[in-house]
Formats: C-alpha cells, sequence, structure tokens
C-alpha cells in the first residue's frame, strides 16, 4: 500500500498550515500555498508486498530523485486546475537532504505518516536544524513506495503534490527513504523543495 501527503510553509513569524482549499496571493519571497493538503485524506494504492521493498542506497537515491524531479520539471503540468510552464532545474542539497532522512527515519521508527514529527517538528524547523537557511520551505512525504521513479510519477498526478514539484521559485532539493519491515508501510520516502536565502537579505534570518 502507498500513500502521499504535501506540506507547504514560508518564512515568517508563526508557522501555518496550508489549508485545502485556501489560496494567497502573497509577494515572490513568500511560498504560495494554493492546492497544500495537509488535512486531505490520501489515495490509498496498493503496490506491493511493504516488507519485500528496499530503499536505494543514498547516492543512487540523490541521482534518481534529482533526475525524476528535473524531468519532471521539463514538461508542461496540469497541477488540479493550475497549469504549469516549465520551471527548469533544480540542485541537489546535502543539508536538505539530512533534514529529509531524520523526518523519514522518524516515521520508519515510530510507524506513522504525517509531516509533523514525533518531537513536534515541521519541515521548516527540521531544515534550520540542519543548517539551510530557506526563504521558501515545501515538503512532500510517500510511503510504500518502491523507486524515486514511481515517487515522483505518484505526486505529479496529485494536484498538493504536482504544485510543490513545479513550483518555479525552488531551486534546490534534497531527499530521502528510510526502511522499516515490521512497520506499516515498510518504506518511508520525504522530499524538501526550497529556496536559500540570499546574502545580505534582511529578510534571510531564520524564524
Amino acid at each position: 500500500m502507498a500513500y502521499s501527503k504535501s506540506f507547504s510553509q514560508h518564512n515568517r513569524p508563526g508557522w501555518f498550515l496550508c489549508m485545502e482549499r485556501i489560496a494567497f496571493i502573497i509577494p515572490v519571497f513568500f511560498l504560495f500555498a494554493s492546492g497544500c493538503s495537509v488535512n486531505e485524506k490520501p489515495v490509498l494504492r496498493v503496490i506491493n508486498e511493504n516488507t519485500l521493498i528496499q530503499c536505494p542506497d543514498s547516492k543512487r537515491l540523490a541521482e534518481d530523485m534529482l533526475s525524476a524531479v528535473n524531468r519532471a520539471r521539463q514538461g508542461i503540468h496540469r497541477c488540479g486546475n493550475r497549469l504549469f510552464s516549465p520551471p527548469g532545474p533544480v540542485i541537489w542539497s546535502d543539508r536538505l537532504s539530512q533534514a529529509a532522512l531524520r523526518h523519514a527515519r522518524d516515521m520508519a521508527k515510530n510507524d506513522f505518516f504525517d509531516h509533523l514529527g514525533s518531537d513536534g517538528s515541521d519541515v521548516g524547523v527540521r531544515a534550520n536544524a540542519a543548517g539551510f537557511s530557506w526563504r521558501i520551505v515545501s515538503e512532500n512525504i510517500s510511503a510504500g513506495f518502491e523507486s524515486p521513479e514511481a515517487v515522483v510519477e505518484d505526486w505529479l498526478q496529485s494536484p498538493p503534490h504536482c504544485a510543490n514539484l513545479m513550483n518555479p521559485t525552488i531551486t534546490a532539493i534534497g531527499a530521502a527513504c528510510a526502511r522499516n519491515r515490521k512497520s506499516f508501510y515498510g518504506t518511508y520516502w520525504v522530499l524538501i523543495m526550497a529556496l536559500p536565502h540570499t546574502k545580505g537579505d534582511r529578510r534571510s534570518r531564520s524564524q
């Protein structure tokens, strides 16, 4: 079985959750949040026997996930009622990957599936803790899939996940997979997408 969820956040005092069917029109240095689906009930898909699925090694995962995301961003995609032109490629961030691994391992070890960590952290907190200073940050999570390609393909079929992937303002990504054969889903995938702060920007302080 496989699930997917998405979450988006922008850097301002006070964290907020993206609510379904709410769109914010805000300056470019904030993340648009239309179509976020934190509270949306995921669609269940049976894809494989979870306990048999293995996570790829970190080097292969980085190569395959970056390739899959950039391949998706080369095309035109309709994410729900929003049409996205090709936004261009992103680069890999080891720090975002560390933040993603922290959450993937947390979900696998503690057998849950949510954007909020067992310690109460959200994606913004985890990115900061990994040393990544961000202006925009968003997160897609999946469980039960067997490869980065399968995960990205599923996200492209979901409007909020698709919108996160096709966001033209993000420039860096990091991802991770963690496995626990005794957990409900077996494998847990986390992709973090972000726009880092620029030097000399007064808004660059993490909050």
